[in-house]
């Protein structure tokens, strides 16, 4: 009795294991059609529908212009004449997470539409609220680096920090940069003072790093005004360890601004933290970045390429494509998987109508062969034209982290009936990927012994 009570729970743990081992596409679904895709060699797979897609807001943009033959003095006055004909970032916004949390605290039942009432704060437009202290960014690049420079209003200047990579974020006025190359996030704050504090995470490898410190030659100079203050700044493009750019291409930009003492109203007391970008509490969250265009940026760009966890077989991969035009345009977007010797194992398409100044979000099958040690995915966006042309528009590739060792369950044969077929093997699953050997018939699962 109690031999059979420990055998069927024993067979109830492995099989919870074994599904939730197998992701939901590698499950056998009644009525799935013989001869489907093989994920591995013994699991059959079915593909799952397409993500409905989604359109997301416009992301705010920026474009340098190329001032190589009128390079800023770093001196903390901005009279340069780059500075003219520079990009401008200006209508910066409080944190959406600080002002929920005022709004919340004042009326639980608020809402968002409700927050400017509150708070006797006005809107920008698009719903989200301007800052008491404005500051204005100015962006341009030259041969070797970006060029920046910021006007702040400030009726009270506060600067206690006197030392690099000091707290000068949790205790000084200052302005902070964001800028993401793809392979590092790169983070710079400056006080009035001139003081500054950098950081960096690396997202070029397998486990993300950081925040870590981060030394870069920048030059950096301050000067302040009648309730005001200003700050340039110049950054080698070598210590952002990319090379010089090409026109159109672009990087990740966010830019802040701390202000204190805290922003005292009638009935709340509230930091008066503002980015360019909205953000929600923290201004290196990916998802809340503008665009820095080199020049001129194409029509339409792939935001993002996330290809998920990939395992051997087929997997999805979620692709941002962004309309820069002021009108709805047509392109197709195009998913291709090479191996290591840059042959192509699979493509696949899809067309895309792009409302205008939107984020639109859609989902791509892709494949990895079963053992390969190396793929990459490459998204490319064409645009049509007259005659069946097409243009290429932009492209975004990935090398992606396939599992490289393996976990095997090793199973007693003496707590399991006789002809169980798994009893005394084993079963062997891809670490990352999660994909056993064997296949699941009608909710019981049988393994496939290998070799001992």
């Amino acid at each position: 009795m109690v031999r059979s009570m420990v055998q069927s729970k024993l067979r109830v743990m492995f099989l919870l294991l074994a599904l939730a081992a197998a992701p939901a596409g590698c499950r056998r679904l009644r009525g799935a059609r013989e001869g489907a895709p093989s994920l591995v060699k013994d699991i059959s797979f079915v593909k799952s529908p397409p993500m409905d897609t989604l359109v997301l807001g416009p992301a705010r943009e920026i474009m340098l212009p190329d001032i190589r033959k009128d390079i800023p003095l770093i001196d903390g006055i901005l009279n340069d004449p780059c500075w003219s004909k520079s990009g401008r970032a200006k209508g910066f916004v409080l944190r959406r997470g600080d002002v929920a949390d005022v709004a919340k605290a004042l009326d639980p039942k608020a809402k968002r539409e409700d927050y400017a009432r509150l708070l006797g704060l006005k809107f920008n437009g698009e719903g989200d609220l301007l800052a008491t202290q404005q500051t204005q960014a100015r962006l341009c690049y030259g041969a070797t680096g970006i060029y920046v420079a910021f006007d702040c209003e400030d009726s009270q200047i506060v600067a206690r920090i006197n030392r690099d990579d000091g707290p000068i974020l949790e205790h000084d006025d200052c302005v902070e940069l964001v800028i993401n190359t793809r392979r590092n996030v790169f983070h710079i704050a400056v006080n009035p003072r001139g003081v500054t504090y950098t950081s960096r995470v690396v997202t070029a490898t397998d486990q993300p790093t950081g925040p870590e410190r981060w030394h870069p030659g920048i030059t950096v100079a301050t000067g302040k005004e009648k309730n005001t203050w200003q700050c340039e700044m110049a950054i080698p493009f070598t210590s952002l360890e990319i090379k010089a750019p090409n026109e159109g291409s672009f990087c990740g930009l966010n830019i802040g601004r701390r202000n204190r003492p805290a922003v005292k109203h009638d009935k709340y007391e509230m930091e008066e933290i503002s980015t360019w970008s909205p953000a929600g509490y923290n201004i290196l969250e990916p998802r809340s970045e503008g665009i820095m265009f080199f020049r001129q940026g194409p029509p339409a760009m792939i935001a993002y390429l996330d290809p998920g966890q990939p395992g051997f077989g087929y997997n999805r991969a979620v692709i941002g494509v962004r309309n820069r035009a002021n009108a709805e345009t047509k392109v197709q977007l195009r998913l291709i998987t090479f191996d290591k010797a840059g042959a192509i194992i699979e493509s696949a398409a899809k067309e895309l109508v792009l409302p205008a100044r939107k984020e639109t979000v859609s989902t791509l099958n892709y494949k990895v062969p079963w053992g390969s040690k190396f793929c990459c995915l490459n998204a490319v966006l064409f645009a049509r034209q007259e005659q069946e042309k097409e243009s290429l528009i932009a492209q975004e590739e990935v090398n992606l982290k396939l599992p490289t060792e393996a976990l095997s369950l090793t199973l007693d044969k003496r707590a399991y009936p006789r002809g169980t077929p798994s009893a005394g093997g084993r079963i062997e699953l891809g670490v990352g990927a999660l994909r056993p050997h064997g296949r699941a018939y009608g909710g019981r699962w049988q393994g496939r012994p290998l070799p001992r």
